[in-house]
């Protein structure tokens, strides 16, 4: 099993180093990897002297693949076991390569174009020869992946890092003269994070949302399985950013991401497409300009990656109508199709004049400049295909927005984004201008005090009509308490205090406000007169229980935190089952 006084970063660094001297770069996000000098009978090489096909792994580099025990398998003697059960239970694990690794083994790199599939099967041997496990089944094997091990020779090293978490495989090899000491003293040996959790979610296997490798760039993301997903919550919850950090995390958002925003007046022609006058020499012509959703459209039909269209603020236009016949589009397989759709393509496909127009002029030019077509389609059969995702945010609270219907919410994933304070930049320590009440407190007291105070008068407030922690920018806040002039605490009310009385409050502003606070130029008025500093700032515009929350919120230590306990902390006192397997 592991050995602690392994290095395991050291050794990861190493791997780094030799990869990236042929080309390849690979990040820290693994949790276990195996190095192995490849033998003569591991190999596809002709005038082999075996005729075993497959990768023999053994002693603790088992360890790295997953394996279904199987009972009366391995607790029986050899003699009395199915020796066929082992063909019966065959695990195949998703595998990726590197473009550039590939291209330095002298192989084609559209190998590295999709996920590829390796068999893993745990094997008993007969006498007193130890277990093993045999990767690879030729006639099981994704051809991708059989391409890749007839490019590694007799003594090439292979390389294969787990990614931390997940249930993928990354797959390297390196020729001889590439291989360092380091890498030789590595041969044959089981390397894992020790203090890392290889823990990895059944669902998030079966849901098969994976990402590939390639060190060009070029293929840096993908997923099998295009989807579409609304992300909503409150105003200021980090529901762009948390598609920009995390749903694109590693995307090429140069080439794969398109974006757009709904507003009123946004049109299906604004979003398909439409055709426009050129005049070149004093000629005009009419030339189809492509919207946003035909851009990614185009893209996702050249290209085997995941390709993304992002749509800001859905439910601030006409979704229904912008999307026009392309909402049957949404609709997506969920099993393969005998005319070559596959799962993630759209069900139901359309005729669309524009875009098939556009396609068109689109492949007249690549095939006069290149002699190829640069799109796949075919005429009448416009669909969405399995390579690209929909994302979408929708801002709950709005008012004056379109609602939703169900036919158009049913075909949509939907994701609550919430983000804890704990998350958040050192914004939240940052003050509102002369005060010495920081964001933190202010949100977190307004908050409450809106849910609260509305139950006791006429009109409730819904949840969806909280502050979120990104609200603001940095540039309406101050630094250090009770600092900021009028042009700080003005970009503050006109931003915060503004969303609170004509939005939160619009049927009830006694609910926060004071009941002097007639109209919302009378608060504005007020809150000029910035000298009002300290904890009394918010006395002359919010009720008395409202201000009351804020100093108490004001005069605790904004320094003081939760702790935040690793997982080393929260687990100290915990009996752990050992996850060890009995010896056979």
């Amino acid at each position: 099993m592991f050995n602690d006084d392994l290095k395991f970063n050291d050794n990861l660094n190493t791997i780094k180093s030799v990869l990236k001297s042929i080309g390849s770069e690979i990040n820290d996000d693994y949790d276990g990897f195996i190095v192995k000098e490849l033998k003569v009978t591991n190999t596809l090489d002709e005038n082999r002297s075996s005729n075993q096909t497959h990768i023999a792994i053994t002693g603790d580099q088992v360890n790295l693949f997953p394996y279904i025990r199987a009972q009366g398998y391995f607790d029986k003697p050899y003699s009395e076991a199915d020796k066929d059960l082992k063909k019966y239970f065959v695990l195949q694990i998703p595998v990726f390569f590197d473009k550039a690794n590939v291209q330095y083994l002298d192989g084609d790199k559209s190998i590295a174009n999709e996920k590829a599939y390796a068999s893993v099967v745990r094997s008993r041997r007969e006498g007193t020869a130890k277990d093993q496990m045999q990767l690879s089944i030729k006639n099981l094997d994704s051809k991708n992946f059989i391409s890749f091990r007839e490019l590694c020779h007799t003594n090439y090293y292979l390389i294969i890092l787990k990614r931390k978490n997940e249930f993928v495989y990354e797959f390297f090899a390196v020729k001889p003269e590439n291989i360092n000491s380091e890498l030789k003293q590595m041969n044959n040996r089981f390397f894992k994070a020790s203090k890392e959790s290889t823990a990895v979610r059944l669902d998030e296997v079966v849901n098969d949302k994976v990402y590939t490798t390639d060190s060009n760039k070029k293929d840096a993301s993908k997923t099998n399985i295009g989807y579409n997903k609304i992300y909503y919550g409150i105003p200021g919850c980090g529901k762009s950013h948390h598609i920009e950090t995390e749903v694109l995390k590693g995307v090429d958002k140069e080439n794969n991401v398109f974006r757009t925003t709904f507003y009123l007046d946004y049109s299906n022609s604004d979003f398909i497409g439409q055709i426009y006058p050129h005049v070149d020499d004093k000629k005009v012509t009419y030339e189809p300009i492509p919207g946003p959703f035909t851009k990614a459209l185009e893209r996702a039909l050249s290209t085997d990656e995941m390709v993304y269209l992002v749509i800001e603020e859905i439910n601030r236009g006409n979704a229904a109508a912008i999307f026009g016949d392309v909402f049957q589009l949404l609709d997506r397989l969920k099993e393969d199709k005998s005319d070559g759709r596959v799962v993630g393509d759209s069900e139901y496909p359309i005729s669309n004049a524009f875009i098939e127009g556009y396609f068109d002029r689109v492949n007249k030019k690549a095939e006069k400049a290149d002699g190829v077509k640069k799109i796949n389609f075919k005429k009448g059969q416009i669909i969405i295909p399995h390579n690209l995702t929909i994302l979408a945010t929708m801002n709950t609270s709005d008012q004056n927005v379109f609602p939703l219907d169900t036919a158009f919410k049913r075909r949509w994933d939907r994701e609550k984004v919430v983000t804890e304070w704990s998350d958040v930049n050192d914004i939240k320590y940052m003050y509102i201008p002369c005060s010495s009440i920081t964001w933190k407190q202010f949100v977190t007291t307004i908050n409450q005090k809106m849910l609260q105070e509305s139950q006791n008068g006429d009109v409730t407030i819904s949840e969806d009509k909280q502050i979120g922690p990104y609200f603001v920018h940095e540039s309406m806040l101050s630094a250090t308490k009770n600092t900021g002039g009028k042009k700080e605490l003005t970009a503050f009310v006109n931003n915060v205090l503004d969303y609170l009385y004509n939005d939160v409050t619009k049927f009830d502003h006694s609910i926060l406000f004071d009941k002097k606070i007639y109209t919302y130029d009378t608060l504005y008025d007020l809150m000029e007169e910035y000298h009002y500093q300290g904890d009394k700032l918010f006395e002359v515009v919010f009720k008395d229980s409202v201000q009351k929350a804020l100093e108490e919120a004001a005069n605790k230590d904004s320094t003081q935190e939760e702790p935040v306990n690793t997982p080393e902390e929260e687990y100290a006192d915990t009996e752990v089952e050992s996850m060890e397997e009995p010896n056979e």
